[in-house]
């Protein structure tokens, strides 16, 4: 089987997918057209193709740097050869819905898996782009049952038959396993430099101004009920990516003037460490403005951590399968929401005891690598 994939390289959901793919199907050859470029193959590609140069001075001026990048995505297909049994596309932008013709003739099936914000973002116009790819896909992938009748509703043209639920494990909750068998709460706080006589609460799990941190900071402080716990909470922010500058200064400066306990998480994090932060932690907040099904907020629940989320995200499944969080309609109730649970905290710590079992079979690479396994061979058997 020849297999070429296309997406971010260094992502380890890709990375993890496909060492565990190699180890259980005989491939001829798996190559990656990476956007953007990777630059260390650590043996597990045949062939590295770039998207596009980084290096050039074009790629480095903003004004210009995303007509760049695409025009060159496109281009740059050409690099590649005519002959893969299997193309695989993690995360459909609009420069593969554009290249979708291309892609065609690069081989002879088509897997598009949907991440979540590439179809939960998208304007009408996005999808109208992405949809050449849609249609020429042999298999759609989503992470959820949600996102799954939502993408049938949007495209009811597309053959149902072909969109099928797939996701990826969790090599961190594998680490994480172990971490929390071995290390208390406490333990990790200390560990992670936090206080470990305080009460801590995760904001987010990344930069991207679509986490709202200052929106739920905000509505926080404001509220007058939470203030007899202000000197037993402290704020943790893991903000190691994506690498926007301007809105980690706009946060920064918040935070100095918010007068809340607050940690930082800027600098790259070991998986260990990730796990210990997860959990050193006793509370996630999470109202991003649209998701899929996050691991890292799957990595929170299996570490006992009491969720709150918002009503609009797709998360049904986790309520169906018996997971114990709490939602909100808006940010602008996450206080009050924050407030109750803290009232009853020891409480909402024993509901939330039966999370990991659950989460735990949700991410497992061991079952979930089974569906992947699946997917190729069927494509690969059906010529």
């Amino acid at each position: 089987m020849k297999i070429l994939v296309i997406g971010n390289g260094t992502h380890v959901f890709i990375r993890e997918l496909y060492v565990r793919i190699k180890k259980k199907i005989e491939i001829e050859r798996l190559d990656i057209y990476s956007y953007p470029p990777l630059k260390n193959n650590t043996g597990l590609y045949d062939n590295i193709y770039q998207s596009y140069d980084d290096n050039n001075i074009l790629s480095k001026i903003k004004a210009l740097r995303i007509l760049y990048n695409n025009h060159f995505t496109i281009k740059n297909l050409d690099s590649t050869p005519n002959d893969y049994d299997i193309i695989h596309i993690h995360y459909v932008s609009n420069v593969w819905g554009n290249s979708a013709d291309k892609i065609k003739l690069k081989g002879k099936k088509i897997i598009s898996s949907i991440w979540g914000s590439d179809f939960y973002r998208s304007s009408e116009n996005d999808n109208r782009i992405k949809y050449k790819l849609y249609n020429k896909s042999h298999i759609i992938t989503t992470s959820t049952d949600e996102t799954r009748t939502n993408f049938i509703k949007k495209f009811p043209t597309i053959n149902t038959r072909k969109v099928v639920v797939c996701d990826f494990g969790s090599a961190t909750l594998e680490k994480l396993k172990k971490i929390h068998d071995a290390y208390s709460k406490y333990d990790s706080k200390r560990i992670m430099g936090f206080d470990p006589a305080k009460i801590t609460i995760s904001i987010g799990y990344n930069l991207n101004p679509a986490q709202n941190h200052i929106k739920i900071i905000d509505n926080i402080v404001n509220n007058a009920r939470l203030k007899k716990f202000k000197d037993l909470i402290q704020f943790v922010f893991p903000i190691t990516y994506p690498v926007i500058k301007n809105y980690k200064k706009t946060l920064k400066e918040y935070l100095s003037r918010s007068n809340v306990n607050y940690i930082l998480i800027e600098n790259f994090l070991t998986s260990k460490n990730m796990a210990h932060i997860c959990n050193a932690s006793d509370f996630l907040i999470q109202l991003q403005t649209t998701d899929q099904l996050s691991d890292s907020m799957l990595e929170y629940l299996y570490a006992k951590n009491v969720l709150i989320t918002g009503e609009w995200l797709p998360y049904e499944c986790l309520m169906n399968m018996g997971v114990y969080y709490h939602t909100v309609n808006s940010i602008n109730d996450v206080g009050n929401k924050l407030f109750s649970c803290l009232e009853n905290i020891d409480s909402e710590k024993m509901k939330c005891c039966k999370n990991s079992e659950i989460v735990y079979d949700i991410a497992d690479w061991g079952k979930n690598i089974e569906n992947w396994i699946a997917i190729y061979k069927s494509l690969n058997n059906n010529e």
